[in-house]
């Protein structure tokens, strides 16, 4: 909530104080202004998911290829977005579950003609109007939505990011049967 009223502040607030002038109040209750609050939230946690990857990964890979004779930009489409295209498909997802079940943000940004369906079940469920079982289906709509939403993405992260796991989990018993993970070893 503490947020929402920060960006209300953006929205509607004169720069510099006192002086009438508002430059964001064009955009106070349209959807550029949610989408921009949901951007906005989404960030800091999309941010330092990234760079904790970033740091695991390190330099190694990228100082590999080199080595190998790649290119910046075939090391770059080669090994850096393999290598980071679950992390990108894991903030995608996670921005997106949290932009459908957001409200104490962009309750304050949002006006009749910008409710979103969070927004219109939070009215549902509020005692004037009592409506609550259609409440329930909205929210039930929500989380089916981005569950399914979810599970798109997460088959998609694992096609398009490191493919060596779905050769080995293919052929686990010919591993397994191998002594020392399939080492080459002499036959007893």
């Amino acid at each position: 909530m503490l947020s929402g009223l920060g960006l209300l502040w953006l929205f509607l607030g004169d720069f510099p104080p006192g002086s009438g002038f508002r430059p964001l109040a064009f955009l106070y209750g349209t959807l550029y202004a949610l989408i921009l609050v949901v951007i906005i939230q989404g960030n800091t946690t999309g941010t330092n998911i990234f760079k904790a990857v970033l740091v695991q990964v390190g330099k190694d890979m990228e100082e590999q290829a080199r080595v190998s004779g790649a290119g910046w930009l075939r090391t770059y489409f080669r090994v850096w977005i393999p290598l980071l295209m679950p992390t990108w498909i894991l903030i995608g997802t996670l921005n997106f579950v949290v932009a459908a079940n957001t409200t104490s943000s962009i309750i304050l940004l949002a006006d009749r003609s910008t409710r979103t369906l969070s927004i219109l079940a939070l009215e549902f469920a509020s005692p004037d109007l009592g409506m609550r079982e259609e409440a329930s289906i909205i929210s039930i709509f929500l989380i089916v939505f981005t569950v399914g939403i979810a599970g798109l993405a997460r088959a998609f992260g694992l096609r398009l990011g490191v493919q060596h796991e779905r050769r080995l989990s293919a052929t686990p018993a010919k591993v397994a049967a191998q002594p020392f993970g399939g080492a080459n070893q002499p036959n007893r």
